[in-house]
């Protein structure tokens, strides 16, 4: 059974990353069977990996990182995808970055051309300010271009938007607390090349928007990886994203970024 998405189902060690701010996600989940050729029943993959970096220079600064991603077919047709993902950075006394998601994604008729999706996530960005995020909606997911080397699929949706900040935009909450929920659309793009052999680009942009009460408060979200596979199992990958939120709820930069570089493996 072949796999062609860039983000199969990976365990992943980085080389080094660099970031500004935090790698928060809003929906920018990627969706490890995509383009696969064929799926078997009651079809179950699964990715796990950890990554611990500690360096010494003017302060002893440590970084956590922990990933799952999973996967399960029901009788060739249903999908119900599960990932989620936590992460911890900081200085001895001091955290800096504390945050991760978990996501459950439910597509029936998963592989017609257009199809419905349900999902829920729980978010939380602690080193920024976010105590939490739920986001729960659907999607309405058009297929509309499938070949052997290219790939494109639009989504476009409702949800309902949670949230909990520190005023302070700190982990503590000295100043208080601000409530917001809202009812936002959702769209999605997704473009996935193989350019090569053994060399596969994915990229992912969402594009949300409140209904009510704009004002120009829209946010955006990239992902681009970039996968050469160096043997039958394992992949050197390059990975970026990104958020604009164009009107944060408290002052805090409105653009960050997540640069990093590792190995991947694929559980075939």
């Amino acid at each position: 059974m072949k796999y062609i998405s860039s983000l199969s189902l990976i365990i992943c060690l980085n080389l080094f990353s660099v970031s500004r701010e935090c790698s928060a996600q809003i929906l920018n989940i990627e969706d490890p069977t995509l383009t696969k050729d064929s799926l078997s029943k009651h079809d179950f993959k699964y990715g796990f990996g950890a990554n611990f970096n500690l360096s010494q220079q003017n302060e002893t600064v440590y970084e956590i990182d922990g990933l799952l991603e999973s996967v399960y077919h029901y009788n060739d047709k249903h999908q119900v995808l599960l990932n989620g993902q936590y992460f911890n950075t900081g200085i001895v006394g001091t955290e800096l970055i504390n945050g991760g998601f978990i996501h459950l994604r439910y597509t029936p008729n998963f592989l017609n051309k257009v199809a419905p999706q349900l999902f829920a996530q729980h978010q939380l960005d602690r080193g920024r300010g976010l105590v939490q995020r739920q986001l729960l909606g659907g999607n309405l997911r058009w297929q509309a271009l499938k070949k052997d080397k290219i790939s494109i699929q639009v989504a476009t949706g409702i949800f309902y938007e949670n949230e909990i900040w520190n005023i302070s935009g700190s982990p503590d909450s000295q100043e208080g607390q601000l409530r917001n929920g809202v009812l936002k659309s959702n769209n999605m793009l997704r473009l996935y090349f193989q350019i090569g052999k053994k060399t596969e680009l994915s990229i992912v942009n969402y594009y949300q928007l409140p209904f009510a009460n704009a004002n120009g408060a829209m946010r955006l979200a990239s992902n681009i990886s970039l996968s050469t596979e160096i043997s039958d199992r394992f992949q050197l990958q390059i990975n970026f994203n990104s958020m604009y939120d164009a009107r944060p709820l408290i002052a805090i930069d409105k653009f960050y970024y997540t640069f990093s570089n590792g190995f991947g493996y694929e559980n075939k």
